[in-house]
């Protein structure tokens, strides 16, 4: 679709698409990227809850199989971004809160990943070099 629409072009770097553009990246939100951070919410709020049916469905989640469990999703998930699986549970943080601040983490390791592919694409050098030179206004582009 962006082929057809010539928003992208043949050889271009994928992972650009999806870096915010104050860091040079194009901000497009990626639908893989949201539904993993929202089962990695759910994951933490399922573990952190101390509500009598959030509990429940913890133990339902425990009960399915490894190809269907959201539990052994997010950990694929969160293994993957190079994030600890076990969130460090506070007993004065709403589990809302801790699965908020999980999904905020579970992000910069996203962006750092990406980042990081696109410093390794053959063809983006070019352009990260022309941002990192110092005739660039560097607050201009982080205030977009």
């Amino acid at each position: 679709m962006l082929h057809a629409h010539q928003m992208i072009y043949k050889n271009q770097c994928i992972p650009r698409l999806y870096i915010p553009c104050p860091k040079g990246g194009m901000g497009l939100l990626e639908i893989d990227y949201m539904y993993r951070s929202a089962i990695v919410g759910l994951h933490t709020y399922l573990l952190t809850s101390q509500d009598p049916n959030v509990v429940k469905v913890l133990k339902h989640e425990e009960n399915k199989s490894k190809m269907t469990s959201l539990l052994y999703l997010a950990e694929a998930y969160q293994h993957q971004a190079g994030m600890e699986i076990k969130p460090e549970v506070d007993k004065n943080q709403a589990a809302t809160e801790c699965a908020k601040k999980q999904k905020k983490e579970y992000k910069v390791k996203d962006q750092m990943r990406r980042q990081e592919m696109w410093k390794k694409h053959k063809y983006s050098c070019k352009y990260r070099k022309l941002l990192e030179e110092p005739y660039v206004d560097q607050e201009g582009i982080k205030n977009g």
